[in-house]
């Protein structure tokens, strides 16, 4: 059957509805579209942006590294001079200790012949006295004998 002009007609209409509401779902998606190109843009700039920071942190990252590199380089010199040093002294520490005990050993050794000495002084001093007391005896007995008369001799 052909088609008549009434069917033709709400056909362009029906046609014609699809096409408004395809129109209206359009510019609904354009819009989106737009919304989303805008946020693709912003997303695009902070990119931008992050990778600008990036950019700043590797060339932070990079001035860190050198002067860490510097730093590990001037500690491992101090640990090898404190290491150079700590011998030096410990040798120095154990010089003088031992020097310090030999000291200690003199003194002690002086001390103790000081107290032998003035108890052998003592001792000596206590005989001289009592030789002097005998000596003292002998000669008043020698001058007992030289007074009495040569009489009494048999």
């Amino acid at each position: 059957m052909p088609p008549t002009v009434k069917s033709l007609e709400e056909r362009i209409d029906d046609l014609a509805g699809d096409v408004s509401g395809l129109k209206s779902q359009m510019s609904h998606v354009l819009a989106k579209l737009e919304i989303f190109g805008t946020t693709l843009t912003a997303i695009q700039g902070q990119l931008q942006t992050i990778a600008t920071q990036l950019a700043s942190t590797m060339t932070s990252l990079a001035t860190t590294t050198a002067r860490l590199d510097a730093v590990s380089a001037k500690l491992d010199t101090y640990t090898s001079d404190y290491a150079a040093f700590r011998s030096k002294s410990d040798t120095t520490f154990a010089l003088v200790r031992w020097v310090g005990v030999f000291a200690a050993g003199v003194f002690l050794t002086i001390v103790i012949s000081a107290f032998n000495v003035s108890r052998s002084a003592g001792n000596l001093e206590a005989t001289v006295q009592q030789q002097q007391k005998m000596l003292d005896e002998i000669r008043r007995e020698l001058a007992d004998l030289r007074v009495k008369p040569k009489s009494t001799l048999p």
